[in-house]
């Protein structure tokens, strides 16, 4: 059971799916989003239990040195944040506000 999501941002592509493989290989970790934000910018998602998002998280921001990066690791979430993230929501009926 995933218990965090750690987000890693990078402002070079190339690097963000360099250094997002190696993420995805040092630990136990859930993908849950990898993909450019705007032109330049490159955003993934992990999703895991806090002490693998940590050891993911860590080799990306520390091999960053040379392109400013931000990461983030949300720990504790409910249970509902993961399917929201990872797929589509469906309206089954939609009405006015």
């Amino acid at each position: 059971m995933s218990q965090a999501i750690g987000i890693l941002e990078l402002t070079s592509i190339a690097k963000g799916m360099e250094l997002g493989d190696a993420m995805l290989k040092s630990a136990n970790v859930d993908l849950l989003v990898s993909k450019t934000i705007c032109p330049g910018k490159y955003l993934r998602m992990l999703a895991a239990e806090i002490d693998a998002i940590q050891h993911a998280i860590q080799p990306g921001s520390s091999q960053t040195a040379s392109i400013p990066a931000d990461s983030l690791l949300l720990s504790k979430i409910r249970t509902t944040i993961l399917p929201a993230t990872s797929r589509p929501n469906t309206v089954a009926q939609r009405k006015a506000v």
